[in-house]
């Protein structure tokens, strides 16, 4: 579930998957923020960072760049030959979305 400002930015809640995510949202964003609501850490991306990459915060305050299982913006994200849809995919990142039953909250811009 999303809401947003007419497409400027668009936030929502969803829930962990412990595997890639995809979000779906009506553009390709350019800067991704990711909180998980259990274990308050974050994780951020901005273009042009490259794919599946992003600055990971944790609770101890460390902040490290990933290069994997991180964020990667979908120009169309294919589920069938007939659907074209974008957003961003989150990586299977501890901290982040490593379980099934933490929840986290985003914000996309475009």
């Amino acid at each position: 579930m999303a809401s947003g400002d007419k497409y400027g930015m668009v936030t929502g809640k969803v829930k962990a998957t412990g595997a890639a995510l995809q979000v779906e949202i009506p553009f390709t964003p350019r800067k991704v923020f990711v909180f998980n609501l259990t274990t308050a850490a974050s994780l951020e991306w901005t273009y042009p960072m490259p794919d599946a990459a992003g600055v990971k915060r944790v609770t101890a305050g460390n902040q490290t760049y990933v290069t994997a299982d991180g964020i990667t913006p979908t120009e169309a994200y294919v589920l069938d030959h007939a659907t074209d849809k974008r957003g961003f995919k989150i990586g299977a990142l501890a901290d982040i979305n490593d379980t099934t039953t933490e929840f986290l909250i985003w914000a996309a811009w475009a």
